[in-house]
């Protein structure tokens, strides 16, 4: 792995975190504090965690034209829609 792949992904993976930790904090702390977790907490954190994803999306596309070397393949993808799938389906 290239110290550019290793950047990509390690900085999708500290977002990750990051979106993690304070959404579970800030939902956490209003469910504890009012019995409830707010819809808008939930839309809010969503359209980051689709952010982080357009922002992958839009560096595997560059790398698919040919446009950037480090990019995550189209089967990492694949892999997520069916992880997707299988945690809906669950739920």
């Amino acid at each position: 792995m290239t110290a550019e792949a290793g950047f990509l992904i390690r900085a999708a993976q500290l977002y990750a975190w990051a979106v993690f930790l304070f959404s579970w904090a800030q939902m956490g702390w209003v469910d504890w504090k009012e019995q409830k977790i707010r819809n808008q907490y939930i839309v809010f954190w969503l359209k980051l965690i689709a952010l982080g994803y357009a922002l992958l999306l839009g560096q595997s596309a560059l790398g698919e034209l040919g446009v950037v070397r480090v990019f995550l393949a189209r089967g990492w993808y694949l892999a997520l829609l069916s992880h997707a799938a299988f945690s809906v389906g669950a739920a």
